[in-house]
């Protein structure tokens, strides 16, 4: 690893494996088969090492982000990148003067990439409901000097304007909070204030719309039809998580959700493989935690033109 100064903070840079040997990063098998071995090396790694409380890093992305001992930054800790496969792909589609919304910001990831690759001219709307983890998106947001370009609101998106009950969980990483229990003990309730994503558009003026990230643990329906004039006016370019664990226990299928994005003139859908493919579907698997794109039809082209270099690894059926 080699050091870069930043302000009166020491970081951390990285460097992924296959920056070492390039011809990996063409061979999509061998590339899959690292990212697959990651989950198995980081749970040995953590056994000595730990997630450093407090240390800030700067990723393979350039981006700056302050750990936090929880298994959410394991992985960027000890590689240097988080959601690496969905970085790539968000990355081939976000643009110079885009207007962006992140829902479910996290501590900000692609909160701060989104404003970094939308400028000069672009905005972002960050949104994240719980209290404690908003904070973090904040500190992501201050810790790269990101002081214009991005709007950042502890708020959740819905189906009506009011207040939501969104959950953390004691043993899991704080990216997993729901709108659901998921029937744990270890639940606890967040109240949260809750808006329409046609009622924010309209409060804010806002006149485009580009690109959406919607990664917000089975609430993605509710985000949807609470945008209906939004997304059906704009049509910009979506991606969502399907989880199927916590769609199960809030009663939901993942084909409601694309009946949902149908309604509003969406007919492309593509799954990002594990290994960085680009699957054409007709609806989203019930069965497999996956994120999607979604597009309406004068954005197909574009998504083909941006993403061509990853058709060639498009398998055979699914």
């Amino acid at each position: 690893m080699t050091g870069v100064s930043g302000g009166n903070e020491r970081l951390t840079g990285f460097r992924p494996a296959w920056s070492w040997l390039p011809f990996l990063g063409s061979y999509p098998i061998l590339r899959a088969a690292l990212l697959a071995l990651r989950p198995r090396v980081t749970v040995v790694a953590l056994k000595f090492t730990g997630i450093p409380e407090g240390k800030v890093l700067k990723s393979n992305f350039g981006n700056i982000v302050r750990m936090h001992c929880d298994k959410m930054y394991a992985q960027l800790s000890l590689f240097g990148e988080y959601e690496p496969i969905q970085t790539r792909v968000y990355r081939a589609l976000v643009s110079p003067g885009d207007v962006v919304l992140d829902v479910g910001a996290n501590f900000g990831w692609f909160t701060v990439l989104f404003a970094n690759w939308t400028r000069p001219g672009g905005m972002v709307h960050a949104f994240e409901p719980v209290p404690q983890i908003f904070e973090y998106t904040k500190e992501s947001i201050m810790l790269n000097g990101l002081s214009s370009g991005v709007v950042a609101k502890n708020l959740a998106l819905g189906e009506r304007d009011g207040e939501l009950t969104v959950f953390t969980f004691g043993g899991l990483p704080h990216g997993h909070a729901s709108a659901s229990s998921l029937g744990r003990t270890d639940a606890v309730p967040n109240r949260c204030a809750l808006r329409k994503l046609d009622t924010y558009a309209a409060e804010n003026g806002l006149s485009r719309l580009d690109f959406v990230k919607v990664d917000v643990e089975g609430y993605e329906g509710e985000v949807f039809r609470g945008g209906a004039e939004t997304l059906s006016r704009y049509h910009p370019i979506i991606a969502f998580e399907v989880n199927p664990s916590c769609l199960s226990h809030r009663r939901v299928t993942a084909a409601s959700i694309w009946g949902d994005l149908r309604e509003f003139g969406y007919y492309s859908l593509w799954r990002i493989a594990r290994n960085g493919a680009l699957v054409e579907e007709h609806t989203p698997l019930e069965s497999e935690n996956a994120d999607y794109i979604a597009a309406d039809p004068g954005s197909r082209e574009v998504i083909v033109s941006r993403l061509k270099h990853y058709w060639r690894h498009i398998p055979a059926g699914r």
